[in-house]
């Protein structure tokens, strides 16, 4: 908050961006796997949550099972949460997810 304050920003982003990325583990037992199937990657998947200077706002890990679409809906719902931080958050924008209308 104080970098965005710093730069003559407001102290909460209007907007967010998201991504993930799939990722291997080595361990098949290991709880909170699956399979990513557009990747081919049995795993977890990491999802972040950027505002639009590319400041960190959340940080979710999920099994790699869990589609981008969906990702993107939880990591909203979680920064909205934080409380005054990110209360001004309305909009997010995500790889695969142009036609979501819960992102517009």
């Amino acid at each position: 908050m104080q970098v965005r304050v710093n730069a003559g920003r407001h102290l909460s982003p209007l907007s967010g961006i998201c991504d993930a990325q799939s990722v291997k583990t080595g361990n098949p037992r290991i709880k909170g796997t699956g399979f990513d199937g557009g990747k081919l990657i049995k795993g977890r998947k990491r999802h972040i949550m950027v505002d639009t200077s590319g400041l960190l706002l959340v940080i979710m890990v999920t099994a790699a099972n869990i589609s981008d679409t969906r990702g993107v809906k939880i990591l909203f719902w979680k920064a909205k949460r934080k409380g005054q931080s990110l209360c001004r958050l309305v909009r997010g924008w995500a790889d695969g997810c142009e036609r979501n209308p819960l992102l517009g």
